[in-house]
């Protein structure tokens, strides 16, 4: 007989594949061979946060998590009050309850600091035909609506160059595309919420140190445990 979570369970898991494009195999593997309750039981153990849950950060979607689910009055009485002390936690930790607001800005302005190249090598200076390929044809309209909907505001550290450098710092900001234009062939359709985020320079910096980039989740642990 197949337990009530399961269901649920598969939902989001097309729902992460629909809405962010997330396609979590593994996730899905587990549910349907183990059922959707015993797999949320394994995944609610206090230990540290899944890949997956890593992912749906950093696509601002941790409600498409187990976590989130769990602790919603339909099925939090299928959990341990342990179980759901561990979603809470986890989800707290990552600013679930409490993300704080960002003024948006009209920027459109594209920094070439910004380019990514399909190797991940940065090439010598001064090879413009090469680094024009490698634009990749961004379209600015996606930029200015991700800056629109998140802020000039640096999606891992929280820095604003305004706060700094005033009238001057007043809306500039890198705008980092969840999944490089590498991973794909061909022009692509890019959602300006749920695949670009606004980045600082120094958080791209180290987003692209190495290949593929490390997930922003990952970046924003790294700057906590500093």
């Amino acid at each position: 007989m197949k337990d009530p979570f399961t269901d649920r369970a598969l939902q989001i898991y097309e729902d992460a594949k629909t809405q962010i494009r997330y396609v979590a195999s593994r996730f899905r593997q587990k549910v349907v061979r183990d059922g959707g309750l015993v797999a949320a039981k394994h995944w609610l153990r206090p230990s540290k946060a899944t890949a997956g849950f890593q992912r749906l950060l950093d696509h601002d979607r941790l409600d498409l998590s187990v976590e989130a689910v769990a602790i919603q009055a339909a099925w939090s009485g299928l959990f341990t009050p342990a179980e759901l002390a561990t979603a809470r936690e986890r989800l707290a930790l990552f600013g679930y309850f409490t993300r704080p607001s960002t003024p948006p800005t009209t920027s459109t302005r594209l920094s070439p600091d910004e380019l990514e190249f399909a190797d991940g090598v940065n090439y010598p200076e001064g090879d413009k035909t090469r680094i024009t390929v490698n634009a990749y044809e961004r379209n600015p309209e996606a930029r200015r609506k991700c800056i629109q909907h998140y802020g000039a505001v640096c999606y891992v550290c929280d820095f604003n160059f305004a706060d700094i450098y005033g009238a001057l710092g007043q809306g500039y900001i890198h705008v980092h595309h969840l999944t490089p234009f590498a991973e794909t062939t061909g022009p692509r359709r890019t959602d300006p919420v749920s695949d670009l985020r606004p980045v600082c320079p120094n958080c791209h910096s180290m987003l692209h140190r190495q290949y593929p980039p490390i997930p922003i989740a990952v970046l924003k642990q790294i700057i906590r445990n500093s």
